[in-house]
């Protein structure tokens, strides 16, 4: 359940139709309390609840069955921009006024947090379908440095198309690795099999740059050994799959994992993933804290 607690039961519905109610509406009542219209909290009892559910059960782990070479997490400081300093500055302090004057909710929350994120990796949506691109010199430059330091293949992750087609532009120019260097995965790439079967079984490409729920599961990129988190996703579910795509059978190699960050909204979103907590419940004390400007 790497979100809520009713993410059992759609497992159970599959493999033990038996252990859960029919509808998900009742599982969810039997889980969790209603707070307000958008946001459910589980109850104190929710887990061992959920896991009765799940019995019987038997589970193995990948370190159960094989021995893998060890991993390292860490995470990167990486400044802002002056241009990137300034919008986020005037961003968070409109978003100060919101907070305080109750406009923010549980349904507009995630959209002024994934601004905040966009200021923070460079590539900003504006009205559609127009992008505004800030001076992200500092994080590309860092990014362009950890991936040539590196001797093997590198996957890079980030939640949004248009920060992914930035990053991929800039490390095909002549700034970054250059032309050929970086293939891009998206939610609408159409040769999508094709790119993968060159980036695992070929030379072609040093770089993929992917949208993390793209390549979350069952695929096996163990020619990288080498995960860098552009920008942070709100899921752990997806976050836990897209680093898994390295850490499998045939990795030979020590995998690394790299988190950039440069501002407070992302070290929380981080900080949250690596504790597994529940992102969607976290995010109107996020904004609370990221509104008050704290570091």
């Amino acid at each position: 359940m790497p979100n809520e607690v009713t993410d059992v039961w759609a497992q159970c519905k599959i493999v033990t139709p038996y252990t859960v109610p029919q509808y998900f509406k009742s599982c969810r009542e039997a889980l969790m309390h209603r707070v307000s219209q958008y946001e459910w909290r589980p109850k104190p009892e929710a887990q061992e609840r959920a896991f009765a559910m799940m019995q019987p059960s038997l589970r193995f782990t990948l370190d159960d069955i094989m021995e893998l070479p060890e991993q390292i997490h860490r995470t990167v400081e990486c400044p802002l921009s002056d241009e990137q300093a300034r919008f986020y500055e005037e961003f968070r302090k409109k978003l100060a006024v919101m907070v305080e004057e109750k406009q923010i909710t549980a349904a507009n929350a995630a959209a002024a947090l994934g601004k905040l994120l966009q200021i923070c990796g460079g590539f900003v949506y504006a009205p559609a379908p127009d992008v505004l691109k800030l001076d992200a010199s500092p994080r590309l430059n860092l990014l362009r440095d950890l991936i040539e330091e590196n001797d093997r293949k590198v996957l890079v992750f980030a939640p949004y198309r248009h920060m992914l087609e930035g990053i991929t532009e800039f490390l095909n120019s002549k700034q970054g690795l250059g032309n050929g260097s970086t293939a891009l995965i998206h939610g609408d790439t159409k040769d999508r099999h094709a790119i993968l079967h060159a980036f695992q079984d070929t030379d072609q490409y040093k770089v993929l740059a992917a949208h993390p729920a793209t390549t979350g599961h069952g695929l096996t990129l163990t020619r990288a050994d080498t995960v860098v988190w552009y920008s942070p996703i709100a899921d752990f579910d997806i976050f836990d799959q897209a680093n898994a795509r390295i850490r499998r059978i045939g990795q030979k190699h020590r995998q690394q994992y790299l988190y950039l960050q440069a501002a407070a909204v992302e070290r929380r979103f981080y900080g949250i993933l690596r504790r597994k907590e529940a992102v969607q419940e976290s995010f109107l004390a996020l904004v609370e804290e990221m509104s008050r400007g704290t570091k």
